[in-house]
């Protein structure tokens, strides 16, 4: 497990975008990376598979209806709730 910018650890660095050696980008690191990410609340499976790349500079609004995940991707995000094991949540390639 490696931490992440935030403090928190990640499960998945082997999903994220790869480094050269020393840490340089082999390619420019999206600010943000999700693949294939799910998370649940008990079995409740809130967010199904999600995948999406924020790169530096981009704005981005998260939209939708009531009930349909954006408060727990947020929450995925900042590391309050964990996406499942085998998921990618990437901040800065981390």
């Amino acid at each position: 497990m490696l931490p992440d910018p935030f403090g928190r650890l990640s499960h998945a660095r082997h999903h994220c975008e790869p480094l050269a050696a020393g840490g340089a980008s082999i390619k420019p690191v999206p600010l943000l990376q999700f693949k294939q990410v799910n998370t649940h609340y008990g079995d409740l499976h809130v967010l199904k598979d999600v995948d999406y790349t924020i790169q530096a500079g981009e704005i981005v609004s998260l939209l939708g209806g009531n009930a349909c995940g954006k408060s727990t991707t947020m929450k995925t995000i900042m590391g309050v709730v964990r996406p499942g094991l085998f998921n990618a949540v990437c901040v800065r390639g981390f």
